[in-house]
């Protein structure tokens, strides 16, 4: 896994790790490095728009997203902008966002 991905987001966000590892999709991307990375990040956009009065929990998934930001290679980059980053954001979570999610989302946008 590409930069610890999958740690870094159990140590930041467990309760959303263990929602995803329960889930069907997770099976689906075991042996794919490609697949799961991409899954972590799409789902975990889904997860912050359905607990999205969770302050705490947001403020923990931007503070990693900030780290994998500065992820080397273009795997874990990809992810982020496709599928987390892509599309519309809360003013609240927008705020969150790190110099570099920041970045990268002001970039997808039009």
């Amino acid at each position: 896994m590409p930069v610890s991905l999958e740690a870094r987001l159990t140590a930041a966000v467990p309760e959303y790790m263990t929602s995803l590892r329960a889930s069907k999709e997770w099976g689906w991307t075991a042996g794919d490095v490609e697949g799961r990375t991409c899954l972590m990040l799409e789902h975990l956009r889904l997860y912050l728009f359905h607990h999205r009065r969770d302050k705490d929990l947001h403020a923990r998934a931007w503070a990693a997203v900030e780290e994998l930001a500065a992820a080397p290679g273009t795997l874990v980059l990809d992810a982020l902008m496709v599928g987390l980053l892509e599309g519309h954001w809360p003013k609240r979570d927008a705020a969150l966002m790190g110099p570099r999610t920041r970045g990268l989302w002001d970039q997808m946008r039009p």
